[in-house]
């Protein structure tokens, strides 16, 4: 079973690798982003997981530097 779960997550990582070729840098960095997110919101709602404080405040944290790298590099981009 362990075999099985390292074969397919091994074999899932290198298809994302070859799907990046085909999307900007920032892109594959909100794709990412987006993962965490989601996979957060499926253990919630499908395996019942329990949220606290420290969930609430780590998920804000994340999504917050995001959105400031995010700004950060589009002003950047657009003194340029």
């Amino acid at each position: 079973m362990a075999g099985g779960i390292a074969c397919t997550a091994v074999a899932g990582q290198l298809l994302m690798n070859q799907g990046f070729k085909y999307c900007r840098s920032w892109e594959g960095g909100m794709y990412l982003t987006a993962e965490v997110v989601f996979t957060a919101i499926l253990g919630i709602v499908f395996l019942g997981e329990l949220t606290s404080g420290y969930f609430w405040t780590g998920g804000i944290l994340i999504v917050t530097s995001v959105i400031l790298l995010q700004l950060t590099t589009a002003r950047q981009m657009a003194r340029n």
